[in-house]
C-alpha cells in the first residue's frame, strides 16, 4: 500500500525490495516554480555560484542552500567542486554498508525535521546505501548522487567530499526538507521527487514509494 505524507510518524521505523540504481536520481535541467520563487527572495539570486559560471541549475541549488542551511549548524564547505573528467573514484573508506548509512541518513532527516524513512528510501532508489557511489556518466556522487553543476557546485563541495556520508545527506536533506515543510498531500516519492527533480518524476516517486518498506527494515536493523 502506498504511504501518504498525511500517515507519516517522523520517527518510526519498519521491507521491500525497491530497484536501486546509481543512475536513477539525476536532476532535470527545468526549472522548479519553488526554486525560481527563492531566486527572487532576499536577493539570493546574485548568489557566487551564479556568478561563477556554474549554471542555473547551480544558482537555484544555491539559492535553496542559502535559503534553507542545515538545522543542526552543519555547514558542507569545500574547496570547490571539480568537474567533468577530474572527478577522482570513491576512496577505499566510502561505505557500501547501507544499514550504517542508513542510520546517518536517518540521523540528518531528524535533526532537519524529515521523515528518516524516506530519506532512507530516497537514499536507496539513488545509491543504493553505497556511500561510494559514482553515476551519471562519472559527474553524480555518493549517498544522494550529488551532481555537477546541481547540488554539488552550488554547496562547493568535491567529489572526495561528497563521499562523506553525512555531508552528503545533509547538503541533500536540505531540499527534501524545503518540500517537506510543505505539508500533507502527497507521497513520500512525490516529496522527494520534488526536492530532486528527476528528468522522470512520475518514475521516480514510484520508486521511492515502493522502497519505503525496505527503508523502514533496514532502520529497525533487518
Amino acid at each position: 500500500m502506498m504511504d501518504s505524507l498525511a500517515g507519516l510518524a517522523v520517527d518510526e521505523p519498519d521491507a521491500d525490495g525497491g530497484d536501486p540504481s546509481v543512475d536513477g536520481g539525476g536532476a532535470a535541467a527545468t526549472d522548479s516554480p519553488d526554486f525560481a520563487a527563492l531566486l527572487g527572495v532576499g536577493g539570493l539570486g546574485s548568489t557566487s555560484a551564479a556568478t561563477a559560471g556554474a549554471g542555473k541549475e547551480a544558482a537555484l541549488a544555491q539559492a535553496l542552500l542559502a535559503a534553507y542551511g542545515a538545522s543542526d549548524g552543519t555547514a558542507a564547505t569545500g574547496t570547490g567542486a571539480v568537474t567533468g573528467s577530474a572527478a577522482a573514484a570513491a576512496p577505499a573508506a566510502a561505505s557500501g554498508d547501507a544499514r550504517s548509512n542508513a542510520a546517518v541518513v536517518a540521523d540528518v532527516a531528524r535533526q532537519q525535521g524529515v521523515d528518516p524513512v524516506t530519506a532512507v528510501a530516497m537514499m536507496l532508489v539513488e545509491s543504493g546505501g553505497n556511500a561510494g557511489a559514482v553515476g551519471d556518466g562519472g559527474s553524480s556522487f555518493g549517498l544522494f548522487q550529488l551532481h555537477e553543476g546541481g547540488m554539488l557546485t552550488a554547496a562547493g563541495l568535491t567529489p572526495q567530499q561528497a563521499f562523506d556520508p553525512r555531508t552528503n545527506a545533509t547538503v541533500s536533506i536540505r531540499s527534501l526538507a524545503h518540500e517537506w515543510q510543505k505539508g500533507p498531500g502527497r507521497t513520500p516519492g512525490e516529496i522527494a521527487a520534488a526536492s530532486q527533480r528527476p528528468a522522470d518524476p512520475a518514475g521516480y516517486a514510484a520508486r521511492v514509494n515502493a522502497t519505503m518498506d525496505r527503508a523502514r527494515a533496514l532502520l529497525a536493523g533487518g
